[in-house]
């Protein structure tokens, strides 16, 4: 579940490599990998998605995904992965 509102993009040439330097050697905390979890449960509660899951090919991997969903004010937010 989103725990925070914070996101950071980080460009990586080998995901495996880069996850190691960042929770071994700084000891940053992986929260997750990919999006699809959280954005099928939200769906599944009625969460509004303006842009529903899409995978991305120019990263060629897993973690390029994102959705938008609303709040009821309209408020947009971004799943990003």
């Amino acid at each position: 579940m989103i725990s925070n509102l914070q996101m950071i993009t980080i460009y990586v040439r080998e995901m495996r490599r880069a996850v190691e330097f960042y929770t071994e050697k700084l000891g940053l905390v992986k929260l997750a990998e990919e999006i699809e979890t959280t954005y099928r449960e939200l769906k599944s509660r009625g969460v509004h998605f303006t842009l529903d899951l899409v995978r991305h090919d120019y990263g060629k991997g897993p973690g390029d995904q994102e959705a938008r969903f609303v709040d009821p004010d309209g408020n947009e937010f971004l799943l990003h992965t």
